[in-house]
């Protein structure tokens, strides 16, 4: 698949409506140049891991409580925030995979073709398929028009998401646009990457090749995560 952005959709991205002012122009250099990207199979989470389903991990001793009371979980169907990379990752291991890599994110994002979405259902910015520009969290599956093209959930708004990759802006140029295999960005860092933006964010932060990041030993409350298997660890 394509990743990244072309210098075009930069420019589109630019343009879009935001609530910032008109005038200010997002530097998105990090996002390009576009490469193409060939991963081996693996499988993704449909949803973002659940307050409900962190806590199995937590009562089984293996991981840590979140920042946030699970108490303030609305029956436990929000997505877990307010746990650090290594936690997050922690899950993931215990349940047979791991975070994510960047790559293998945004493809679940923006689907198969040569001409990648903009956003997980299309290129149009639509308030009804993401939580964007709103009040706080909701519960996983709240839009699930929002759906990407391989049938994962809510990739757009609501939360950030761990990835597994360190955070720096030069990852995409040291590829200097040639095809990368399985990338897993540096092999050192003093950030992590985060996808997808949150409820807090706009349509530019929204769009399934913009890069945030932030420090591993941070716990945010708009930052939650989804795991993967490995296509060698998919139960047939």
């Amino acid at each position: 698949f394509t990743m990244g952005s072309s210098q075009a959709e930069i420019g589109a991205a630019n343009a879009i409506p935001e609530r910032k002012p008109p005038d200010v122009i997002r530097f998105l250099a990090d996002e390009t140049p576009s490469h193409p990207v060939y991963l081996d199979d693996y499988s993704i989470n449909t949803y973002e891991v659940t307050f409900q389903e962190y806590g199995v991990c937590v009562r089984a001793g293996v991981c840590n409580p979140p920042a946030q009371s699970l108490a303030e979980s609305s029956g436990g169907n929000l997505p877990v925030v307010g746990v650090n990379w290594e936690e997050a990752r922690t899950y993931c291991v215990w349940v047979g995979g791991d975070l994510p890599s960047e790559a293998q994110w945004e493809k679940a994002a923006r689907g198969p073709s040569a001409n990648p979405s903009r956003y997980p259902w299309g290129n149009d910015v639509d308030p009804a398929k993401a939580n964007v520009l709103a009040d706080g969290v909701q519960p996983v599956g709240s839009f699930q028009a929002g759906v990407s093209a391989y049938g994962v959930q809510d990739m757009a708004g609501n939360v950030w998401e761990w990835v597994y990759d360190y955070y720096a802006e030069e990852t995409y140029q040291r590829a200097g646009g040639e095809a990368t295999d399985n990338p897993r960005g540096p092999e050192t860092g003093e950030r992590r990457v985060l996808r997808g933006g949150s409820y807090e964010n706009d349509w530019v932060e929204a769009r399934s090749t913009h890069r945030n990041s932030t420090r591993p030993g941070d716990g945010h409350g708009d930052v939650g995560f989804r795991c993967v298997i490995s296509s060698a660890d998919i139960p047939d």
